[in-house]
């Protein structure tokens, strides 16, 4: 049994966290089963560089490879007169590149023709011909579903397999994962101002992203129960962290005077977090009674967590820990 007092708590923790590498996406490029146009002549894009829908990539057996997004229906080499729906799709791709103007239409005509040809000038390329007359090959193109920069490249004079991604994106940055109690939790929240240390020493400020449900530990013991607090920093900051690494994410603050319970008397369940209060016995020689109150943590600090006021847990309230 423990009392309700009146303290300065200052909100000052320090949790274990894990660097998590960005999330990824394919590039998909459709390699013949057979045939000689498998082998990669040249790579536009290293690794950690940013790329872009309508970026040139690589060049596959001397065949320029141009990133466009998932969900363009290409099937076919385009010619001028062909129609349909693929076509439509692709003036949609050069209207939004910024090479055609007007909308859609459906129709592969000379216009639409010359805005590919200036797609291609634009990264020194030209449109392939055929009798004489510029198309659209759509073994020319590469499939993703955005934009991103470059995880995983090949190499130049790799042969590429069938099923095998072109290119790997990271879409966006690495982050910092923590598990945090549910009073650590409960003392933090989205927009928080952290700090990332580093086992080199290296420290990087960062934000609170996100914090997730309630998890508990009944999988793994190693893993304590609590939130997954996920931590974001600047790009530059990110990326000079090793995926996969240990490092501290550190939350900093200013107590203040006000109500406070041991950190043993908080608990987590269905109706959120709460302390058991301990009500006046009904008469003599009966159990005294007990009710849950709510409660919200503003800080923690040395065994003791700092609440929001309540009337129904003024100073002196007893409560029940362990």
């Amino acid at each position: 049994m423990a009392a309700v007092e009146e303290r300065i708590v200052t909100s000052s923790l320090s949790v274990q966290g894990i660097v998590s590498g960005a999330p990824t996406h394919e590039v998909r490029f459709d390699v013949p089963a057979a045939g000689s146009k498998q082998i990669v002549t040249s790579v536009l894009k290293a690794p950690g560089t940013p790329v872009a829908v309508g970026d040139l990539l690589a060049t596959v057996s001397g065949i320029p490879v141009f990133l466009i997004p998932e969900g363009i229906p290409l099937y076919r080499d385009m010619r001028q007169g062909d129609v349909g729906p693929d076509v439509a799709a692709f003036q949609t791709l050069l209207v939004r590149l910024g090479y055609l103007r007007g909308a859609a239409t459906g129709t592969m005509d000379a216009r639409t023709l010359a805005a590919t040809g200036l797609w291609y000038k634009s990264s020194g390329q030209r449109l392939p011909e055929s009798d004489g007359r510029a198309y659209v090959a759509m073994e020319h193109f590469a499939f993703a579903s955005g934009d991103g920069s470059v995880r995983q490249a090949p190499a130049v004079g790799q042969r590429l397999e069938p099923g095998k991604p072109l290119f790997v994106l990271s879409a966006g940055q690495q982050s910092v994962t923590s598990r945090f109690t549910v009073p650590e939790a409960d003392s933090v929240k989205v927009g928080t101002a952290v700090t990332v240390r580093a086992s080199g020493g290296a420290s990087f400020p960062g934000t609170i992203a996100s914090i997730g449900p309630f998890q508990s530990n009944e999988a793994s013991k190693e893993q304590r129960a609590g939130h997954d607090v996920r931590v974001e920093l600047s790009a530059q900051d990110a990326a000079a962290l090793k995926e996969s690494s240990t490092v501290s994410v550190t939350v900093s603050g200013q107590g203040k005077r006000g109500p406070a319970v041991p950190l043993s008397a908080v608990r987590q369940g269905s109706q959120g977090t709460f302390v058991t209060r301990d009500a006046e016995r009904a008469s003599a020689g009966t159990s005294p009674p007990t009710r849950d109150v709510p409660v919200k943590i503003l800080a923690q600090e040395g065994g003791w967590a700092s609440i929001d006021p309540s009337p129904e847990l003024p100073v002196g309230t007893k409560v029940i820990v362990g």
